[in-house]
């Protein structure tokens, strides 16, 4: 995580990090290749946090991902700063996420039927 940040991070802010992303001193302490795919992925995840980019993009995010940590994982989407944009067939987790402008089924994109009113609707069904 210090290489991540470019060593301009407190020690108290990496272990906040840290510990958002429920990785632990223990977990800390080991080597990436002996962390399972989804602390790998929450690793990932709070290095790119550190980074403080204006855009994420993700692709099923909850790959991978232990369901314990996908509160944690929806947090840090949902109280990021900046935009966001993510493709996921997990509907809960989209819900959890929560503050969502825009939601896209590609399935009736894709049949040609996406009436602008439905569209509207689960928006802001979302958004709520």
């Amino acid at each position: 995580l210090e290489h991540a940040s470019n060593f301009q991070t407190t020690e108290r802010e990496l272990r906040s990090t840290a510990a958002h992303f429920l990785l632990h001193e223990g977990t800390m302490r080991q080597q990436v290749k002996t962390l399972s795919e989804g602390q790998k992925a929450l690793l990932s995840l709070a290095c790119l946090c550190l980074q403080k980019p204006s855009l994420l993009i993700f692709d099923e995010p909850t790959n991978h991902v232990n369901f314990r940590h996908l509160p944690s994982l929806a947090a840090a989407i949902r109280n990021f700063e900046g935009a966001v944009l993510f493709v996921s067939h997990d509907a809960h987790f989209v819900e959890e996420v929560g503050k969502i402008d825009e939601v896209i089924d590609m399935g009736l994109v894709l049949e040609g039927a996406r009436p602008p009113a439905q569209a509207k609707k689960k928006v802001s069904a979302l958004s709520k």
